[in-house]
């Protein structure tokens, strides 16, 4: 674990003017999946000779189509970044990153049949894409499909250690079938991975409050804290 978080830190400084942070709905509700995860980061361990070639191979209109998509999806407006996404594929129908963005739209929505065609069709252009495989697990895990979303999210964070939503959403599923200790060790390190970025999208409602003085007592039957109490963090129904 040390050489894992030690890695990540060391890349998450040399990347850090080019993060952003991941949005909430516009309700504050619960935090949301931002369409940042359809890059490919600094530390994911595979980068397909497709992504490389992306730049070149997409016309400026389309990758202009896509960055107005991400930076509304920072702003907030989902239906404009939805739009976006879309117009994007639409000119450039093997454009997979857009694809991409358009299922973390329909995700969002709660339409997870949609998120996993536009998946499918990612993936179809691209099998190497790994955003594609990190947005399918939290699609299983929305499903319901606990198991499958541990499988698919332990096989992305071993090839992309510094994704901190898989590890967030890899930790949930984990509590959901009692794996307390696994649970833990990811969440740590989606903490330290998620701290810069100004969001307080990793609370854990099942766990009572969060990351401050988190308790297992929902998801396990158990009273256990994970950190010390600090406040200063509100629950997310």
């Amino acid at each position: 674990m040390r050489s894992e978080l030690m890695l990540c830190i060391l890349l998450l400084v040399l990347a850090a003017p080019g993060r952003t942070a991941p949005a909430e709905s516009a309700a504050g509700a619960k935090p949301a999946i931002s369409m940042e995860l359809t890059r490919t980061e600094h530390g994911d361990a595979m980068i397909s000779l497709a992504e490389l070639a992306t730049e070149a191979s997409v016309p400026k209109e389309a990758r202009k189509l896509y960055e107005r998509a991400l930076k509304a999806d920072r702003k907030r407006d989902r239906v404009r970044a939805l739009e976006h996404a879309k117009a994007a594929a639409e000119l450039v129908p093997a454009y997979f990153q857009a694809h991409a963005a358009i299922a973390v739209a329909y995700l969002n929505a709660g339409d997870l049949d949609e998120a996993d065609r536009e998946l499918d069709v990612a993936a179809s252009l691209n099998p190497q894409y790994l955003p594609a495989r990190e947005i399918r697990g939290l699609v299983s895990f929305f499903r319901g499909n606990i198991q499958e979303a541990v499988l698919a999210l332990e096989a992305l964070v071993k090839l992309a250690p510094c994704r901190d939503t898989a590890r967030y959403y890899l930790a949930r599923a984990l509590l959901k079938l009692g794996d307390v200790q696994r649970a833990r060790y990811h969440l740590e390190i989606a903490k330290i991975l998620g701290r810069d970025k100004g969001w307080r999208g990793f609370e854990v409602t099942e766990l009572g409050t969060g990351w401050a003085g988190a308790s297992f007592q929902e998801e396990t039957g158990k009273s256990r804290s994970l950190f010390s109490p600090v406040g200063g963090h509100r629950r997310i129904p």
